[in-house]
């Protein structure tokens, strides 16, 4: 029987070898070039790589628009979902709500306290939109019409 223990590199592991005899029998200027050359190419790749990423981001957003007008059009939501499920997109829309809100307040105010400075004042109102579904508030923005103080 043969003695079969001679062990084989990995293809990394030759790699790292065969790069280890190369530079040792390199002068300092062709590391240098070498150094350049690497230089250049990573540059080239990273450009490459910006660019597959922008194609890559407009293809999600074509494939998003698509199952967005799908769904809106009664194909298969299972399904829609599914494929949005498995490329993470996002599936929302954004509905437009406007409230009208009466706020009513008894305000302690000092003694020498001018009605008409109530104009001057900065009043915060908050809304919430609490749901048991993924939901958020996006731009939203709040004004007041009108302001009547009067002493009581």
């Amino acid at each position: 029987m043969e003695n079969t223990t001679d062990t084989q590199l990995t293809p990394f592991e030759q790699t790292k070898q065969e790069a280890r005899e190369k530079i040792a029998s390199m002068t300092l200027e062709d590391i240098a070039g070498y150094i350049a050359l690497t230089k250049t190419r990573v540059s080239e790749l990273e450009t490459s790589n910006k660019e597959i990423r922008y194609r890559l981001q407009e293809l999600v957003d074509s494939v998003t628009e698509f199952i967005k007008n799908n769904y809106q059009s009664g194909a298969s939501s299972d399904d829609l979902k599914e494929l949005a499920d498995e490329l993470e997109i996002e599936l929302t829309k954004t509905i437009k709500v406007e409230m009208k809100i009466s706020y009513y307040a008894e305000l302690i105010v000092p003694i020498d306290f001018e009605e008409d400075n109530l104009d001057e004042s900065d009043f915060d109102i908050e809304v919430t939109f609490n749901n048991t579904r993924d939901t958020e508030i996006d731009n939203d923005s709040t004004e007041v019409d009108s302001l009547d103080a009067r002493e009581e």
